[in-house]
């Protein structure tokens, strides 16, 4: 059974890949829009997000054993209300603590929208991009390790100069999900600017985002980012990144970079010394549209967490697939370039349907 292994999934592989000529995407989806005729008005939408997926190594150096799970079982209700306010609420169901976001909203113009409760803070594109248009499985190693997460809190965001610039600023508890409050006095201050301007290639037009990101914190009892042992960081956290991403009808071209500044004390458990780290990383990602419901990828995802467990650089081979308008199918070919034998390779594929 071992040994065919590796030789059944590069076949399911294959069949995945091959599946793309057997679906033709119609312009006219008659259930899907019967659907979304529905159970999304302007008052009151319901989505839904379901993903399985399947992940693989004959010799595992990534946490976890091979064999499918459910990433996200999520259920979302949203809507506009009058005078101007809205309202969006997110759960994923295979949390313990099930909410993801609950957030109301009031918008005075284009230029100004005022945000209060749980929301992801602003800051890096990759992580405000929603779990159902993420390019790979998972997000990258830095955005994971780095980025601050949904918070509790307010924020001003809006657009500025005819679209060409717009901002996020907001203001956290700065201890993640939680509706116990703040766990101290402190505070999670966080921002993000982002710059759109008009590329043109060949005559065609193309989207272009470039970001700036901006977060600072005082914190109590925090992980070390990317460190598997028992210990946690005390002290004052500033995080800085930039991103870029990059879009026509058949290429992609996105990328980031995240560096933290932690100036803090260590406990091991219990054994409090102090502790400068600065931990960074960034990813580089290339796409092509083979199809119009298919696409390939490649990703250079490299995290260096500054204590001796040093650099992580993974390579990730990648393709997406939508056979309809709800549906996707994604398959990813990790190697670490620190362990890179092939017992080693982890295979990702998920299986997706959102509304």
């Amino acid at each position: 059974m071992k040994k065919l292994f590796p030789y059944r999934f590069m076949l399911m592989v294959v069949l995945i890949f091959s599946s793309a000529t057997l679906f033709a995407q119609q312009d006219k989806e008659p259930k899907l829009e019967a659907l979304k005729s529905s159970f999304q008005k302007d008052y009151l939408s319901v989505g839904m997000l379901l993903q399985t997926v399947g992940d693989f190594q004959l010799e595992r150096s990534f946490s976890g054993k091979s064999g499918f799970s459910i990433a996200n079982m999520r259920l979302k209700i949203y809507g506009n209300l009058d005078k101007q306010f809205s309202y969006f609420l997110q759960a994923n169901f295979i949390r313990t603590r099930p909410f993801l976001d609950a957030r109301m909203s009031y918008h005075r113009s284009p230029s100004f929208t005022l945000d209060l409760g749980l929301f992801k803070s602003p800051f890096s594109k990759e992580l405000l991009t929603g779990a159902d248009a993420i390019d790979f499985v998972n997000r990258s190693q830095v955005v994971t390790y780095l980025a601050p997460g949904r918070d509790i809190g307010a924020q001003a965001r809006g657009s500025l100069q005819n679209g060409f610039m717009a901002y996020r600023v907001g203001i956290f508890n700065g201890n993640g999900i939680s509706v116990f409050g703040n766990e101290n006095n402190n505070f999670l201050y966080a921002a993000r600017l982002a710059f759109f301007p008009e590329v043109t290639v060949q005559g065609k037009p193309s989207d272009l985002e470039i970001g700036i990101n901006f977060a600072s914190s005082r914190d109590s009892f925090l992980p070390i980012p990317g460190y598997t042992g028992n210990a946690h960081l005390d002290g004052e956290r500033f995080l800085f990144g930039v991103d870029f991403r990059w879009q026509n009808e058949k290429y992609l071209l996105a990328g980031e970079y995240i560096r933290a500044s932690l100036d803090s004390v260590v406990g091991i458990p219990q054994n409090p010394s102090p502790l400068n780290l600065a931990p960074s990383g960034f990813h580089l990602t290339g796409g092509y549209m083979l199809t119009d419901i298919s696409q390939v990828l490649f990703r250079i995802d490299q995290f260096d967490n500054d204590l001796n467990d040093g650099t992580t650089t993974l390579l990730i081979f990648g393709y997406n697939l939508w056979p309809t308008g709800a549906t996707e199918f994604q398959v990813n070919y990790i190697i670490n370039t620190d362990d890179s034998g092939l017992k080693r390779h982890q295979l990702l594929i998920n299986a997706q349907i959102g509304f």
